[in-house]
This record gives C-alpha cells, sequence and structure tokens, in this order.
C-alpha cells in the first residue's frame, strides 16, 4: 500500500506539500480508496468462486 502512495506521490515530483496537515489527509484518503478497493475485489471474487 505505501508503495502505491509513494508512486502517487511521484507522478509529480514538483508538487510539494508543505502543510503536513494536508499530506496526511492526502494519505489517509488513498489508504482509505485502495482498502475500499481490495474489499471490493476480495468479495466479488469469493462471490465468483
Amino acid at each position: 500500500m505505501k508503495f502505491l502512495i509513494q508512486n502517487l506521490y511521484r507522478l509529480d515530483p514538483d508538487k510539494k506539500i508543505y502543510n503536513e496537515e494536508l499530506d496526511m489527509n492526502s494519505y489517509l484518503l488513498i489508504s482509505l480508496q485502495q482498502l475500499l478497493l481490495y474489499v471490493l475485489f476480495h468479495h466479488i471474487l469469493i462471490k465468483n468462486l
């Protein structure tokens, strides 16, 4: 998961986030999205078995 987040940030190296709170919010949002995707994907896989 951290790998994905690092890659997302690496896409725009010039864009620096100076606000730590904003940075944390972005991190949490991306983590939440990854978690949701994982849960949905897992759920679909189980249903299809």
